[in-house]
């Protein structure tokens, strides 16, 4: 064989290996195209479209800005009718007898989840001293001082957790909230095991000291979080129905009092019917098994989550409690208790959220100064140290009157 044949040879070689590469290339792609028309989730939501709005990753309450800005509420509250329309198909629920909605739906859900069959084996007594609820009304004559606000903070904890609320009542929790008139603050924990006899007296124990714990009759295990918050929202609805605010937290929060007080003293502040927290948008489900926060395709067939707010901590308005418990009560729970209330049942509820980092920041930077205090109300931190540090460093910012710029070393020394 001659050279130029040799050559040529191997350029058709070439060229054959690249037909069959891009051949096989192109059958990758029809396929693929097929099996996403064949299992794209939007079959399962009854022909409604499922598509999740592209929002900017960052609000601001300063900016007028909220999640609904510029989305049709409507719309989105019909593509997320679809994960209801799919899990009770696929979970096979049924409609629960003889339990009315709480409020009248246009498209008439069934009624999935009996939200007022909570109970609770430990309770505050309505009538009791410390208990402040029962003084309050819709016009509060105690809280005029503060524009009219009357607060209510519950602190989701476990029922193991003692030693996360005794720190909370030495710090922020302690004896300066307890004589704030327009302020309760209550631990809402789980139930304990039957056979955990040790645990059930230390908490009867710790109530009858503190008297500020409330026992919800749900297994404390972080798939039951979405459970306790909606308990949350049912013991909120009975017990204390004159709130004007309620702030949701999680027990290793630390909560600047005196950032949240005057956040809520401004005039234009008015959370009635709004949800206060830090916005998360363009958030996807986490598919590896191992990760804490593991959805799988089953029960969120979708690549993107609602706009929500950060679970650890954010503020409910009065008007949005009876709500959000009217859209759990026809929503199949969900297990991220944020994404499930504030965010599918939010927009079905047309509840407004508004991220602020003002409400609440979930990292904290290095050296906390007086800038970071004075404009954040609440934050989440990862150890008993820094929570210590957190609580050492603002009460010097405020005992000092430090102005924003003041620098302070993390070591709670300013």
């Amino acid at each position: 064989m001659s050279h130029f044949a040799l050559i040529n040879s191997l350029i058709l070689r070439k060229l054959n290996k690249k037909r069959v590469f891009v051949q096989s290339f192109c059958l990758a792609v029809t396929v693929t195209a097929l099996f996403v028309l064949l299992v794209d989730p939007r079959q399962f939501s009854a022909n409604v479209p499922i598509t999740i709005p592209q929002l900017a990753n960052r609000f601001d309450t300063n900016s007028s800005n909220n999640f609904a800005s510029g989305i049709n509420e409507e719309r989105v509250k019909q593509e997320l009718s679809g994960y209801t329309g799919y899990t009770i198909r696929r979970l096979g629920l049924k409609p629960i007898p003889l339990v009315s909605p709480l409020e009248p739906s246009d498209n008439k859900e069934p009624v999935v989840n009996d939200v007022n069959s909570f109970h609770y084996p430990i309770d505050i007594h309505p009538w009791h001293q410390k208990f402040k609820c029962p003084y309050w009304t819709n016009t509060s004559s105690n809280a005029t001082a503060n524009n009219n606000q009357t607060l209510l903070i519950v602190v989701i904890s476990a029922a193991a957790h003692s030693a996360q609320r005794n720190l909370i009542r030495k710090t922020w929790g302690g004896p300066n909230l307890l004589e704030v008139d327009w302020i309760q603050l209550i631990f809402l924990v789980g139930s304990t095991p039957d056979e955990d006899i040790v645990l059930k007296e230390r908490l009867k124990k710790e109530n009858a000291q503190y008297e500020d714990l409330v026992q919800v009759n749900v297994v404390d295990t972080y798939a039951n979080l979405t459970l306790k918050s909606v308990a949350l929202l049912h013991w909120t609805h009975g017990h204390c129905p004159g709130a004007q605010s309620v702030l949701k937290c999680d027990d290793d929060i630390y909560i600047n009092l005196n950032g949240l007080i005057n956040i809520l003293s401004k005039e234009q502040f008015k959370p009635i019917n709004r949800l206060y927290g830090l916005g998360i948008a363009q958030d996807r489900p986490q598919r590896d098994p191992s990760n804490k926060y593991y959805i799988s395709r089953a029960i969120w067939p979708w690549n993107m989550y609602p706009p929500f707010l950060s679970g650890g901590g954010y503020l409910m308005g009065r008007d949005t409690i009876q709500p959000l418990l009217s859209a759990a009560q026809t929503t199949p729970f969900f297990p991220l208790e944020d994404v499930f209330l504030t965010g599918i049942c939010a927009r079905k509820a047309h509840i407004t959220s508004v991220s602020s980092r003002r409400i609440y920041e979930r990292f904290i930077p290095k050296k906390l100064d007086s800038c970071f205090v004075r404009s954040t109300a609440m934050w989440q931190t990862q150890s008993k140290i820094q929570f210590l540090q957190s609580h050492d460093i603002v009460s010097v910012i405020y005992r000092r009157h430090l102005p924003c710029r003041t620098a302070c070393k993390y070591l709670g020394i300013c």
